[in-house]
This record gives C-alpha cells, sequence and structure tokens, in this order.
C-alpha cells in the first residue's frame, strides 16, 4: 500500500485551515507550484490569514469555502499561531504578507520568477514594484493598480489582456479581504499565472503609507494596537469586531479538546493512488487532533491534484467532522 508524502501540519481555526509553514517552506512551495503551472497550465491560490479572515468567513459562505480550498494557508498574525497551539497544532513561525512578498523577490532573481503586483490605491503597486526591483537588482517586477472594482467577478478585458502580455508566473492581489480572495477565483483560470496571493495591504507596507510596528509589538500579538493608533477611524471598529467574533472561538477550540479528546489516535492505514487518497478509518474514533490531521492530509492531497477519500468512518466522528465544519473537505465511501 503505498504511502504519500508528509503532509504539512494544519491547524482549524474556526472552520479555516491554516498551515504550518516556515517563510522559507513557503517560498520554497511557490517555487514548486510555478515549476508544475508552466509545465501543466494549473494554479495554485495562496493566503495570509489574519483574524479578520477568519472573522469575515464565519458570515460569508463563499470565502469561507475560497480558504478552505486554498492550497496554502498562512499565519499572517500572532493569535492565529496562539489559536494553533491552543488547538494542540503549535507553528513554529508566523508567515506575515509583508516578509513574504519581499521574500518572494529576492528568490525570483535566481529561479527566473516573473512577479506581478496588482490593486491597491493608484500609483501604490507602480511604485512598489521600482522600490523592490531598486533593493533587489534583476528582479522581473511590475506593478499594475488596476481598475476600482465594485464587482470583483467583472473586470475588462483591457486588464486581463495587460496581466496576460507581462506573463506572470507569480501575481501579489492586493485588494484587502475578501475581495482579492474573490477576484483570484474568479480570473485566476485566464491569467495565465501559476500563483496569486492575496497580500492586503502589504504595498502600502513596501511603499511607506504605512508604517509596520516595531518587531517586539509583532512577536507579543500587539501589531494591532499599532495600526489602530495610526488608522482609529478606519480599524478601531473593525478590531473591535474581530475581537468579540474571534475570542469566544478561542475558547470554545478549549471546549472542544476537552468533549472530544485531545490526543491523537493515528495510525489508520492511508493509500495514494494517481489520482485519489484514501484514509481507511475503519475501527479508529477520531479525536479533536485526528481531524486536523485528516485536514492536513487533504490539503497535501490537494496540492497533489488528487481528492481524499475516507472510508469507514462511524456516527461519533462525523459529527465531530461536522462541528469543525470540515465534511466538505472529504469523499465519504
Amino acid at each position: 500500500m503505498p504511502e504519500g508524502p508528509r503532509p504539512v501540519a494544519t491547524a482549524l481555526v474556526a472552520g479555516i485551515p491554516v498551515d504550518d509553514v516556515t517563510m522559507d517552506q513557503t517560498v520554497e512551495m511557490i517555487g514548486g507550484f510555478i515549476d508544475v503551472g508552466r509545465a501543466t497550465g494549473r494554479t495554485f491560490q495562496l493566503a495570509t490569514i489574519n483574524v479578520d479572515f477568519v472573522v469575515n468567513a464565519q458570515r460569508d459562505d463563499e470565502l469561507r469555502a475560497i480558504l478552505q480550498r486554498a492550497d496554502v494557508c498562512m499565519a499572517d498574525g500572532m493569535p492565529i499561531v496562539w489559536y494553533a497551539q491552543i488547538a494542540g497544532v503549535p507553528f513554529r513561525e508566523r508567515v506575515a504578507g509583508a516578509d513574504l512578498v519581499p521574500a518572494l523577490v529576492d528568490r525570483s532573481r535566481a529561479r527566473g520568477w516573473r512577479v506581478l503586483l496588482f490593486g491597491s490605491a493608484e500609483g501604490v503597486a507602480e511604485s512598489a514594484a521600482a522600490m523592490l526591483v531598486e533593493r533587489f537588482p534583476g528582479a522581473i517586477v511590475h506593478g499594475m493598480s488596476g481598475p476600482m472594482l465594485r464587482d470583483v467577478r467583472a473586470m475588462d478585458d483591457e486588464w486581463t489582456s495587460a496581466i496576460t502580455a507581462f506573463r506572470p508566473d507569480v501575481i501579489c492581489v492586493a485588494l484587502g479581504n475578501p475581495k482579492q480572495e474573490k477576484w483570484i477565483r474568479a480570473h485566476r483560470a485566464r491569467l495565465g499565472a501559476s500563483v496569486l496571493i492575496g497580500v492586503g495591504g502589504t504595498l502600502d507596507f513596501i511603499v511607506g503609507g504605512r508604517r509596520r510596528a516595531p518587531e517586539w509589538m509583532r512577536r507579543f500579538g500587539l501589531e494591532w494596537v499599532y495600526r489602530a493608533s495610526q488608522e482609529p477611524a478606519r480599524l478601531g471598529k473593525r478590531y473591535l469586531r474581530d475581537a468579540v467574533v474571534f475570542a469566544p472561538h478561542m475558547l470554545r477550540i478549549v471546549w472542544r479538546r476537552v468533549r472530544w479528546g485531545a490526543a491523537s489516535d493515528g495510525g489508520w492505514p492511508v493509500s495514494v493512488e494517481s489520482d485519489c487518497t484514501t484514509v481507511h478509518l475503519t475501527g479508529f474514533e477520531l479525536r479533536h487532533r485526528d481531524v486536523h490531521a485528516l485536514v492536513a492530509l487533504a490539503r497535501e492531497a490537494h496540492r497533489g491534484g488528487r481528492v481524499l477519500r475516507v472510508r469507514g468512518c462511524d456516527a461519533r466522528s462525523r459529527r465531530l467532522l461536522d462541528s469543525l465544519g470540515v465534511v466538505k473537505t472529504f469523499e465519504f465511501t
């Protein structure tokens, strides 16, 4: 019975899968996606998850589905890292979009990747591209602020043509959540890029329109305080709402670990074929930590172009999967 590669660990954060990846690992995975995309035309979607993403997904079923199906979700925010720790999936580090884009451009010089920055306010993407090229000589980076989009599904052909004419390997989309995730989902198939990443306000940080919090504040999860002090009218209400919605989820995960059992049974047989990965659960009773492991297997299968099938799942285990909002992640046989 052939076994697949060991999956990247995944934590379910209020139903949103977030992957335990480091910055270097993320950039290497992007490189692998580009190789596959260039060879096959396949596209990959990445998301930088912070508390606002998770809160928005609780009331937006479309966004929730997009994030659950994204190929990689990075923890862009210390509260996400803390949640994973409480859930029993300790993360090695935070991967912020503001750090990922420069790291990606730096690596692109040696690999010949073409990087497009799309979105943000008028002129910001173009300025960010110029600054990154100056910082990383030899990088191929283009900025395109793009149109103002009320409906992310509607975009004039002239913009599509301008994007495809650049022949990007990677598009960093700075439209804010949930617009950027929905824009990627709507247009990814026709843009010619192998990798599309939602990067939020990253381009503003690059050009200096917004200042990042000091390192010590980021490390202790206080970046939101710094940002709110810079833009109280815009961010104060949002952060308050996020805290009111997210805090109960932090408490709920503790209760679920107690109710469903924190320890992982694991050890289920796994078989891998060309088009699917099958987990055989006959005789196994899932516990809380097992669900994270199953989701990690499903995401690894998806990245490899396969589906995950679950066989022999008992009624109690099915209820656990349903309580965590991940039943649709699997095929049951």
